[in-house]
C-alpha cells in the first residue's frame, strides 16, 4: 500500500451502520464466546464460560438517548455506550484536587531546600489527558541533585522509601504519595517535557476530537501493558501525534463532513482497522505536521531486536522519532486488529439481535447492548485510587498536614 493509497477515502470503515448485517466483518470466521472474562484481555483468543463481573465495566448502565425508538441503531448504541465510558473516565473534583495538591505538597518541600528552584508539571495533567491511575510528571529547573530530594520528600511524609534511578536515560524519582497512593516521576533540569505539553495543548484546541479519542486509546493500551516506551510500547506523546494524525488524515473529519465529538465510537473503529489492519507500519511514518501527512519510512529503521516500528515524527523537531523504541509494535497492531474484529463483530451480532426483535434495548442492564466491554474494563486498582482520592478528600484526610496550611482550598472544602 502506498501513501497515496492510504490517504485515499477508502481505506476507512463506512460510518454507516444500517447495512452492517451485510458487510464483511470476519464474524462467521469467529468464534467468540459472549462472556469472555475481561481480566485476561492481553490474552483475546481464549474463551471460557464464565458470565462477565459487572463491576469491570463501571460505566453500565449507560445511558440509551431516544429510548422511545423501538429500534435504535447500533451506531446509536456504540455511540452512547463511548459516550458513558469517557465520562465515567473524566476526573472527578476530588481526583483533580488532589493531584493539585500533591504537587503544591512536592513544591512546598522542594521551596524549603531550593528557594528559587522552579518545579513544574508536565505530562498528562498538564494536557487533561490523565486517566485515574495516571502517574504525576514534575521536573525540578535547578541546579539540585535527586538523592537530596528524595529524603527531604520523605522526612516530610509525602512518601515512603522513593527510589532514585540515577543509571536511566533521563534520572528520576519514583515515589507513591503516603496519603492517596498517587504515583509521581520527578526528574531535573529538563524543558522537552514542557514544550511537548504545549504541542499537545495546542493539538487539542485544534481538534476538538483528539482528546476523547486520544483517553480511549491510552486506556487501551494500558490494559494491555502497551503504554510505556521502556517496555516496548507507545509513550502519551506519541499515542496523542498518532490520533492527530488519524483525525488529520480521516476523509469524512477532514472534510467537515461529520462532528467528531458526535462520532467517537465509530472513529475508535476506524482508527483500530486503520492500525490494526490498513496502515503498513513498514513503509509508513505519520507527521502531525501541517495538515498531517505519511512519509515513506527507510527500510533500515527497524528496533534493536529487528521488528518493525512505528515512525512517527515530534512535530516540534523532525529529527525526533517518537515511535523509535516501540520494539512491540507487532503486538499493538495485533491488539488493534483483535478488537477491531471483536467490536465488529459484537456490532453485527446486535444488529441481527435487534432486526430480529431478539432484544428489549429499553429493558436491558448494559451488558445486553455493550459493544465495548468486548475490549475495555475498569481494572480495579483504577477503581480503588479512585475511591481513595474521593474519601481522603470528603473527609478531610489531609488535614493537620504542614501543607495544607498553605494550600489554595476554597470555603466549600473547608467546611
Amino acid at each position: 500500500m502506498t501513501v497515496t493509497s492510504l490517504s485515499a477515502n477508502d481505506d476507512f470503515i463506512s460510518l454507516n451502520f444500517d447495512d452492517l448485517s451485510t458487510a464483511d466483518t470476519g464474524a462467521d470466521s469467529l468464534n467468540i464466546n459472549n462472556s469472555r472474562k475481561r481480566k485476561r484481555l492481553q490474552d483475546e483468543e481464549d474463551d471460557n464460560d464464565n458470565q462477565p463481573d459487572l463491576s469491570l465495566f463501571p460505566w453500565f448502565p449507560f445511558k440509551r438517548s431516544g429510548t422511545s425508538s423501538p429500534r435504535p441503531s447500533v451506531k446509536k448504541i456504540l455511540e452512547n455506550e463511548t459516550s458513558s465510558l469517557l465520562a465515567y473516565l473524566e476526573p472527578t473534583k476530588a481526583e483533580s484536587r488532589m493531584r493539585e495538591y500533591l504537587i503544591h505538597k512536592i513544591r512546598t518541600v522542594v521551596k524549603e531546600i531550593a528557594p528559587f528552584a522552579a518545579v513544574e508539571v508536565f505530562g498528562s495533567f498538564s494536557t487533561n489527558l490523565y486517566l485515574p491511575n495516571s502517574d504525576i510528571d514534575i521536573v525540578i529547573q535547578d541546579k539540585l541533585r535527586l538523592s537530596p530530594i528524595a529524603r527531604a520528600l520523605e522526612r516530610a511524609g509525602v512518601c515512603s522509601n522513593p527510589l532514585v534511578i540515577q543509571k536511566a536515560s533521563v534520572p528520576v524519582i519514583k515515589l507513591e504519595d503516603s496519603l492517596t497512593g498517587i504515583k509521581v516521576d520527578i526528574t531535573l533540569d529538563s524543558n522537552s517535557g514542557i514544550k511537548s505539553a504545549n504541542c499537545i495543548n495546542k493539538m487539542i484546541r485544534q481538534q476538538p476530537g483528539l482528546r476523547p479519542l486520544t483517553l480511549l486509546i491510552k486506556l487501551f493500551l494500558s490494559l494491555r501493558k502497551h503504554n510505556e516506551v521502556f517496555t516496548g510500547g507507545l509513550g502519551g506523546y506519541a499515542i496523542v501525534c498518532m490520533v492527530m494524525n488519524f483525525l488529520q488524515m480521516h476523509p469524512k473529519v477532514a472534510a467537515g463532513e461529520i462532528d467528531p465529538l458526535e462520532n467517537i465510537g465509530t472513529l475508535l473503529l476506524d482508527f483500530l482497522q486503520l492500525y490494526g489492519i490498513s496502515f503498513q507500519m513498514e513503509d509508513l511514518g505519520i507527521s502531525v505536521n501541517k495538515k498531517g501527512s505519511y512519509y515513506g519510512k527507510s527500510r533500515y529503521i527497524k528496533s534493536k531486536n529487528g521488528k518493525p516500528i512505528f515512525a512517527i515524527r515530534d512535530p516540534m523537531d523532525r529529527e525526533n522519532d517518537l515511535g523509535m523504541k516501540s520494539y512491540n509494535a507487532m503486538y499493538i497492531c495485533k491488539a488493534f486488529r483483535s478488537a477491531y474484529m471483536l467490536m465488529t463483530h459484537r456490532a453485527f451480532e446486535l444488529e441481527k439481535m435487534l432486526s430480529k426483535n431478539m432484544l428489549n434495548p429499553n429493558q436491558s442492564n448494559g451488558i445486553q447492548l455493550s459493544i465495548l466491554s468486548k475490549v475495555f474494563y475498569i481494572p480495579r486498582d483504577m477503581e480503588q485510587l479512585r475511591e481513595t482520592m474521593i474519601d481522603v478528600y470528603s473527609n478531610h484526610l489531609w488535614s493537620g498536614e504542614e501543607a495544607a496550611e498553605s494550600f489554595d482550598w476554597d470555603d466549600s472544602e473547608l467546611a
